[in-house]
């Protein structure tokens, strides 16, 4: 399978994925199932010819190049989202000052119990109210109750990370349009951190 299109106008995987995925006007877009489901199909396509302990051991990283948009990690490549917080990444960080001077440092920390755009969100969740509407959710036993309060956290995630990322979208504009427009940037580092409550 690639991303070009198939005879008779069929979409490619990726294409489908893309596609169902970044539509905000449906209900695809924030279906974890869904996500999860064109994870494992792309994967599993990007896994062809690869031993899967390579892929257990290095991962997937994006690939333009790739017909599914991502391929398993080249021995020795750097997982960055593993490794930002490591001290030596740190000090990598700090030395390429000496190449490229910063003009901001950037941690964007969401706190979902206090953010206007996640704190119903969150207060909703907690609130317990939604179990009302689970069937013999009273009568399940404390396992299965966990389970169900589990799935609605991950559930959850989808909606408060398109509301939290709106609104680092609109600050990193922010200060790429109009203090950049100051002549006070020429590079911007910005790194995000999550918390489920204060």
């Amino acid at each position: 399978m690639s991303s070009k299109t198939y005879p008779h106008g069929f979409a490619s995987t990726l294409q489908h994925a893309r596609i169902r995925m970044t539509d905000p006007s449906s209900s695809t877009s924030t279906d974890p199932k869904l996500m999860c489901t064109y994870y494992d199909e792309l994967g599993n396509m990007s896994m062809n010819n690869v031993h899967s302990r390579d892929v257990f051991e290095r991962g997937f990283t994006v690939d333009d190049k790739s017909t599914t948009g991502m391929a398993v990690r080249e021995k020795g490549e750097t997982n960055l989202s593993e490794a930002v917080d490591s001290s030596k990444m740190v000090m990598n960080l700090s030395r390429s000052q000496k190449y490229v001077d910063w003009d901001w440092f950037l941690t964007f920390t969401l706190n979902q119990k206090e953010h206007p755009g996640t704190a119903h969100h969150w207060e909703w969740k907690n609130s317990m109210e939604w179990t009302k509407q689970v069937p013999g959710y009273e009568n399940m036993s404390t396992a299965e109750q966990n389970e169900i309060k589990r799935a609605m956290e991950e559930s959850s995630a989808p909606h408060i990370y398109a509301n939290w990322h709106s609104v680092k979208y609109l600050l990193l504009k922010h200060i790429e349009n109009h203090v950049s427009a100051l002549g006070t940037n020429s590079a911007i580092l910005s790194r995000d951190e999550y918390q489920t409550e204060a």
